[in-house]
């Protein structure tokens, strides 16, 4: 509802866990996918601001508007678009009010650096028609905006991932990562995970000393053993006791 009646309302992904994709893999199929995918600095977000606007020209909308309308009687399967070269601004509410007006879109994918929140320039859309897919790409593709020329493809449908557009629509917390992993780090540590943390660093001592002494070297130093904490002692106890 959030975006209009052209959005197909679909369910949550169930599965919390990061995507497991190998995007690099992905864009490296797509030819002429310059995917840009660094967190680029000072750029103005002409979108935010009112300023930014995407107009096709009006003899090659209609032509499109008249594939469009003969694509609404057929149906198809699902198509995949991938967009490079994004620039700071176009993210997911700007991309769904623009591109809905080509056919229905069932889900959308804007990457965002999971440290900082910010884009990486290149998202994936599916569309609920191939046909439209390939509208679409053929329309966009080097486009220019704000000085970036975009980049469109129709994905292959054997290299859509299965986990594509999962957590499509999670929210990313600027340093959550970062304090998640301090937090972990800095735990209090039981005595049995201390004594494992000790006999790492022992056993990578010994070894140390077994090359200073192979080298011909006597030099001795009191190390981490002394700081290896004592073990529990038990207790016996007798029955009369």
């Amino acid at each position: 509802e959030k975006y209009g009646a052209d959005i197909v309302p679909l369910e949550e992904d169930s599965d919390a866990s990061e995507s497991e994709i190998d995007e690099d893999a992905l864009l490296a199929g797509l030819k002429g996918s310059d995917s840009e995918i660094s967190d680029s600095e000072g750029e103005e977000d002409v979108f935010r601001s009112g300023q930014g606007k995407i107009d096709i020209d009006g003899k090659a909308s209609a032509k499109i508007r008249a594939r469009l309308d003969k694509l609404k009687k057929t149906s198809g399967k699902p198509g995949v678009v991938y967009i490079g070269r994004i620039p700071h601004g176009f993210y997911e509410e700007q991309m769904m009010g623009y591109f809905k007006q080509f056919g229905t879109i069932k889900r959308l994918r804007l990457s965002r650096n999971p440290s900082t929140g910010r884009s990486r320039h290149y998202a994936f859309i599916e569309f609920a028609h191939h046909e439209v897919a390939k509208i679409v790409a053929e329309t966009m593709n080097n486009y220019l905006m704000f000085e970036r020329l975009l980049k469109f493809s129709v994905v292959p449908e054997d290299k859509v991932h299965p986990r594509l557009f999962v957590n499509r629509n999670a929210s990313i917390a600027p340093g959550q990562r970062l304090r998640a992993h301090q937090t972990a780090h800095n735990r209090q540590r039981t005595q049995t995970e201390v004594q494992a943390m000790v006999g790492r660093l022992v056993t990578k001592e010994n070894k140390k000393r077994a090359k200073l002494a192979a080298a011909g070297i006597d030099y001795d130093f009191p190390g981490y053993k002394g700081a290896r904490p004592p073990r529990a002692k038990h207790v016996k106890y007798n029955d009369s006791d």
